[in-house]
């Protein structure tokens, strides 16, 4: 006989044997444990004809729960018909004996996967750029910091030589007169010849052309203190007019290799066009000066002048002398102011005869 035995949790009601009156059990359900009590009411017989419905889990009996340390028993197996689920809903179905109940469904096919039609192929028009992308595995390489180390070094070491170059050039701005093998510039006596009277000031001698005469002192703005200036200009209406000679005598004893590059425009010297072109090396200049040479070319709105500047030292003082000449024969001119300044030397100072050295002479 068969219990209906009701769960307190779930509330469902399932079908035990009687012979598990007192025996704890287990919801099919839920797994909640329920006691099979004596006053259960007996499990109604099925409908005649009734059907369980398809794909409902039918109950099955619950297990009595097994003490620890003690051995199940085996009910005596009971002969009952099927059962079928409380609240369930009977269903008949046509060919269906109630007896052997339904017939088992087979699950329902999974369709196979549709696969997609490939996208078409598109080939590019000629001329059509095709960007393609390209994948590469990055390697990354530990920079060693000694090629920094070596390269801060070197660069430490060229700044050092070139601050030492700097002071050995400014403690010795003038080779010596011992230092230079070059042969000196000597006048080239014929020319020489066609100039007129020598010349003096500012403790030089020179021989210029004989249209030139002595003019105002040119400006000696930009020039070191205590510079000096003296000039001379070609006579006006003579062929020459125009031309000049310029002299500054400076009181330091310059770089005049580096000097020569610093003159367009100082102190009026150069006109604002003018360029140096062609300097030479230091060469010998009479017994006692050194002397850089360069040629100069420079033009105005009236004129346009071709010259010579020279750079002059003797240890204690630096010297500046220009010549521009201009006028039909500006070539042959400028090779008489070249001449005339090769010419250059200082000024013998004038002899002052005593009373006694007078008185011996006769005089």
């Amino acid at each position: 006989m068969s219990l209906a035995v009701r769960c307190d949790r779930c509330g469902k009601s399932q079908s035990v044997p009687d012979s598990l009156v007192g025996e704890p059990i287990i919801c099919s359900y839920c797994g909640q444990q329920v006691i099979v009590a004596a006053d259960a009411p007996l499990m109604p017989p099925p409908l005649p004809g009734a059907a369980p419905v398809v794909g409902q889990r039918a109950a099955s009996p619950l297990k009595p729960v097994t003490q620890v340390g003690e051995t199940p028993t085996k009910p005596a197996p009971v002969t009952r018909p099927p059962q079928r689920s409380l609240g369930a809903v009977p269903m008949s179905r046509p060919g269906v004996s109630p007896s052997t109940g339904p017939p088992t469904a087979p699950p329902p096919a999974t369709p196979p996967p549709i696969p997609l039609p490939a996208p078409p192929r598109r080939d590019p028009p000629p001329g059509e750029l095709v960007l393609e992308t390209y994948e590469r595995a990055v390697r990354l390489q530990k920079t060693s910091i000694w090629p920094w180390i070596f390269a801060g070094a070197m660069a430490t070491l060229i700044l050092i030589a070139v601050i030492v170059a700097l002071v050995i050039q400014q403690a010795h701005p003038n080779p010596s007169l011992e230092s230079v093998t070059n042969d000196p510039f000597v006048a080239n006596a014929a020319a020489v010849s066609m100039l007129g009277p020598r010349q003096t000031g500012l403790g030089y001698s020179l021989q210029l052309p004989v249209d030139f005469v002595p003019a105002a002192e040119p400006s000696i703005a930009g020039m070191p203190a205590g510079t000096k200036s003296i000039a001379w200009v070609a006579k006006p209406g003579t062929e020459s007019a125009g031309s000049l000679c310029r002299i500054w005598r400076i009181p330091q004893a310059l770089n005049i290799d580096r000097e020569l590059q610093n003159l367009h425009g100082m102190g009026g010297l150069l006109d604002h066009s003018a360029t140096i072109q062609n300097k030479s090396t230091y060469h010998r200049l009479g017994e006692t000066m050194l002397a850089v040479r360069g040629l100069v070319d420079g033009s105005d709105a009236t004129a346009v002048r071709k010259g010579v500047i020279y750079l002059l030292a003797d240890g204690r003082h630096t010297a500046i002398v220009v010549g521009m000449a201009t006028g039909p024969k500006v070539t042959e001119l400028q090779a008489q102011l070249d001449h005339a300044i090769r010419t250059l030397q200082p000024a013998s100072p004038p002899v002052v005869q005593t009373s006694t050295q007078a008185a011996i002479s006769g005089t």
